[in-house]
């Protein structure tokens, strides 16, 4: 795969999950961090989707992240998250 078929599929990633969180929205922003949020929430949206099935992945891949970035997923001031991440998982109607 080429570095433009990437940018193309992210491009398209990114249309898609703004349309996603279209009805998204945050006050008193300009349109392009308006657009930001409305990705960021319809990417939040499929991926809440996609592991309905599996909440475990969702610590998984929190743990992944936060070692990809250099901190240490098991800190107590990750701890508090992922109790509340299980918490919902826990709680959570999944139709």
């Amino acid at each position: 795969m080429t570095l433009e078929e990437r940018k193309e599929i992210i491009r398209q990633i990114e249309e898609l999950a703004g349309r996603l969180g279209a009805e998204s929205t945050l006050e008193n922003t300009s349109d392009t961090e308006e657009y930001e949020f409305q990705v960021h929430c319809g990417l939040s949206e499929a991926v809440a989707d996609i592991l309905r099935g599996e909440p475990f992945m969702v610590s998984y891949w929190l743990g992944f992240c936060v070692s990809s970035l250099g901190y240490d997923p098991t800190q107590e001031s990750f701890q508090s998250i992922r109790e509340d991440l299980d918490n919902f998982f826990d709680t959570a109607d999944r139709n």
